[in-house]
């Protein structure tokens, strides 16, 4: 549901603020124990269900189950708390429930009269983040390309359409249809182009000057504000026969505008976070954004390629929250690349270095990587970016009404990417994030040997809609497959191939929907029994296809992950199995590290043991998504009181197997 926001005069706002710096205030608690849980039948809980869409939660409900919809993250900051800063005679700016925490500008007298509030937990200025860019646009365009191969006319942009094989998916039909896509970026003067005119808007909002307008409202200093922002919706969403076509021209969009290009291209972290904690709320399937961030202004704090380590830059934060409750998160992986001499790293920057964020890298129209891409990995190690597309010579709308323009920049590859992910969604809308994020991975042309420079590879729409999936159903699981054949398919001929646990392959039949789609109900097999498959059809020359041509897929019974087998291993980022690492630093004094991967959304527990077996402290009991989880152990008790030293044992928990390792306290 919308929620009518404060509008502030942007010239005041300034004013008083120029004299202060802005910080997050962040609170112990949201006033309720956090460890006897959210009551379904507070008012808290019944609040915080009215701030979710019913769409929000339909695709919570895909991963978190229909019984855990609302999380404490959910319960608003304390009133409370708020009114302890209020007195004070603090404006609060932002209120962000994710982070547990308000932004608002504070002298130096006001920030020792907040630090030392019984309910606040630390306070940290708020970065004015510096967009380092690689883009800029030029006129030598290159001839137009018509395909009459093709359904639609798409005029110039044609070369960055077609080196993602994204005509074949739009030749089915397929393009958004019933998928809302939100756009976080620089503004949007959407309604006054017409490749984006025809766009269906659920929710725009302004947070830089906080009205209802993501276009030109009267308070941007620059008149080429909004261009970015469009530029993207275009790449992704534009529809212009003839001229302009994006992936998901069909998809319904919403745009959070947070980026005030009047000072070179700033945005702070509080706007971006509140846009996608906002836009996460009102149901969106997929979050994009073009902006990256790893520079601040000159004076403030800046981020480092250590705090690339997906958990610590405010952006990244919010990103992979949205991303933990069902949102597939995609962002431009940065263009640090072209800037080498400061940076050898090129890294990526945030909110690229998520853990569950696609980080998306730059290549040109013939699949070179572009100089200006960055590259991984990330400061905990982990390959980066994820998938790349064109981002050299991108076709997009200009900076006026009638004009097009040639763009460079990860900004432009992202939403390509995001426009693609738009295409699976509409076909299999019972995706989950993270099986979306894994078929679009293994639909790159590096999937096999990913690395830092290109990831996974170039994106293929073609191959992630054919790429195989799985729907849970009740009971069992349903196999769905898309065949594109430029010879055709008999439909009639489609046979899955199927073995248990190495057996003898078995043949079957699939379901045709009369339209693109076949199926197959998997039989009932035992929790992690193993399933290897192949598909095999006639064309309409009675040749006999098999897909994939060589080797098979793969799928663990229980899970809704398909893997793409080479030989024998199985690549992949998600590991299909629990796994628990050494807890670091060991020995230690003080504090130590304990992390473990999850496959899956799961309940698991956390437990410390002393030498003699008994019970020390239960660091956690919960639900955790699919991915790398870290808590740290301070050396102390369930009550409080500190541990003696000697050897302790930490015991991983899982429905199905118990992880344990040793550690040795030095006091």
């Amino acid at each position: 549901m919308k929620r009518t926001l404060l509008l502030f005069l942007f010239f005041v706002f300034t004013i008083s603020a120029a004299a202060q710096t802005k910080y997050f205030v962040y609170f112990k608690d949201k006033g309720i124990s956090e460890i006897n849980g959210l009551a379904k039948t507070s008012q808290l809980y019944k609040k915080a269900e009215e701030n979710l869409s019913e769409k929000c939660l339909e695709r919570r409900a895909k991963v978190l189950g229909r019984d855990n919809l609302v999380t404490m993250k959910d319960v608003p900051v304390n009133e409370s708390y708020k009114e302890k800063l209020t007195k004070l005679g603090i404006k609060i700016r932002r209120s962000l429930k994710w982070l547990n925490a308000v932004s608002c500008y504070l002298t130096e007298n006001e920030l020792l009269q907040v630090r030392k509030l019984d309910c606040v937990d630390r306070v940290e200025p708020v970065r004015a983040l510096t967009n380092k860019s690689n883009e800029n646009t030029y006129d030598d365009s290159p001839g137009e390309i018509i395909d009459s191969t093709n359904l639609l006319d798409y005029g110039h942009s044609y070369t960055q359409m077609n080196l993602c094989e994204v005509p074949p998916v739009h030749n089915l039909g397929i393009a958004g249809q019933g998928v809302i896509i939100g756009f976080v970026d620089s503004g949007f003067n959407w309604e006054h182009h017409a490749s984006t005119s025809g766009l269906n808007v659920l929710w725009e909002y302004d947070f830089v000057h906080d009205d209802n307008d993501t276009g030109d409202d009267g308070f941007d200093t620059r008149s080429d504000q909004n261009v970015h922002g469009t530029q993207t919706v275009s790449v992704a969403c534009g529809y212009e026969p003839g001229v302009l076509v994006g992936p998901a021209y069909r998809a319904d969009v919403m745009f959070g505008k947070t980026e005030f290009i009047g000072q070179e291209l700033n945005s702070e972290e509080d706007d971006f976070a509140a846009a996608v904690e906002e836009i996460e709320n009102l149901g969106a399937d997929i979050i994009t954004s073009s902006l990256g961030y790893l520079e601040f202004d000159s004076g403030q704090l800046s981020y480092t390629h250590e705090d690339m380590d997906g958990k610590t830059a405010i952006t990244t934060v919010a990103f992979e929250t949205a991303a933990q409750l069902g949102v597939l998160t995609i962002t431009s992986a940065g263009n640090e690349g072209a800037y080498s001499e400061n940076r050898p790293y090129g890294g990526v920057t945030a909110p690229a270095d998520g853990f569950l964020t696609i980080a998306v890298g730059a290549v040109d129209a013939n699949n070179n990587v572009t100089g200006f891409s960055s590259r991984g990995p990330t400061a905990d190690g982990r390959i980066k970016p994820e998938v790349c597309a064109m981002g050299s010579s991108v076709f997009a709308v200009g900076h006026d009404t009638l004009s097009f323009s040639f763009a460079d920049g990860t900004s432009y590859s992202a939403p390509i990417v995001a426009g693609i992910a738009g295409q699976l969604y509409s076909a299999f809308p019972y995706l989950t994030n993270l099986q979306a994020r894994r078929i679009l991975m293994e639909a790159g042309d590096n999937a096999g040997t990913p690395n830092n420079e290109r990831g996974w590879g170039l994106l293929s729409a073609k191959k992630a809609i054919t790429y195989p999936n799985l729907e849970a159903i009740n009971p069992g699981f349903r196999l769905h497959k898309i065949f594109i054949n430029d010879n055709g398919v008999n439909s009639a001929t489609v046979r899955i191939n199927y073995s248990v646990n190495g057996n003898d392959f078995a043949q079957s039949e699939m379901t045709f929907d009369g339209d693109y789609e076949y199926t197959f109900e998997l039989p009932t097999l035992s929790e992690s029994d193993s399933l290897q498959f192949y598909f095999t059809y006639s064309d309409s020359s009675g040749a006999v296809v098999r897909e994939p041509e060589t080797e098979y897929y793969k799928s663990v019974y229980g899970d809704l992950y398909v893997n793409k087998v080479t030989g024998t291993e199985i690549i992949s980022d998600i590991p299909e199995s629990y796994s628990l690492s050494q807890n670091y630093p060991n020995p230690f004094n003080g504090e130590t590290h304990i992390e473990f991967f999850a496959p899956r959304h799961d309940e698991v527990s956390l437990v410390i043991y002393n030498s003699l077996g008994e019970k020390v402290k239960q660091l956690y009991k919960g639900e955790v998504n699919a991915g790398k989880h870290r808590f740290t152990w301070k050396g102390d008790s369930s009550i409080g009181l500190p541990a003696s030293s000697g050897v302790y044992f930490y015991v991983l928990y899982t429905p199905s197997q118990i992880f344990s390792g040793k550690m040795i306290y030095l006091k």
